[in-house]
């Protein structure tokens, strides 16, 4: 049964495969590494094009492959013309699993400073001090982390890992019609 199963997913995969669209994204390279991001279909991503001061936050929400052509929401623009990218989310970045507890710490510490202090009824920094401290240093590393991506570091090109040659569609199609 668990033979059939996999001969079914294996059909289904073959058969399907050509009509993904994960298997075209956008591909970010660090340049001298082997690291890259992918960033799919229908993401949202802040990017600054060459020749413009600002920012434009949009969803992808289609590729042309053989121009290295990203098509927007509102614009179409080609991966060389990408100055500096910033993904919607930045969960992939390294360090960003240790932010949120330091922000957390750095509250309690601050509301445990103030809690003695009152308790005390006398004002002591070394109590209040470090809540603060902590709580900087956590969105210090939180603006260090959200920089975005800029070329002089990465290369951005479009990637199709469909298994078809762009004109053998066409090709095919024009054999069906002439009799």
């Amino acid at each position: 049964m668990k033979k059939l199963y996999l001969v079914i997913f294996g059909i289904w995969a073959f058969v399907f495969t050509d009509q993904t669209t994960a298997q075209i994204f956008l591909q970010m390279e660090k340049i001298g590494s082997t690291r890259s991001y992918k960033f799919p279909l229908g993401q949202e991503i802040t990017f600054k094009l060459k020749g413009r001061d600002y920012f434009v936050t949009e969803k992808i929400t289609g590729f042309k492959p053989d121009e290295q052509l990203i098509i927007t929401e509102s614009e179409l623009f080609f991966a060389h013309q990408i100055q500096e990218l910033q993904p919607a989310d930045f969960y992939h970045r390294r360090g960003r699993f240790f932010i949120y507890p330091l922000y957390a710490l750095g509250g309690s510490a601050t509301a445990a400073g103030v809690v003695g202090t009152i308790y005390e009824r006398k004002l002591r920094p070394g109590l209040l001090l470090p809540g603060p401290v902590i709580f900087g240093v956590a969105w210090l590393l939180n603006q260090w982390i959200d920089r975005p991506y800029k070329t002089n570091k990465y290369r951005f090109r479009v990637v199709d890992l469909r298994m078809t040659v762009p004109g053998e569609q066409i090709e095919e199609s024009k054999e069906w019609i002439s009799p």
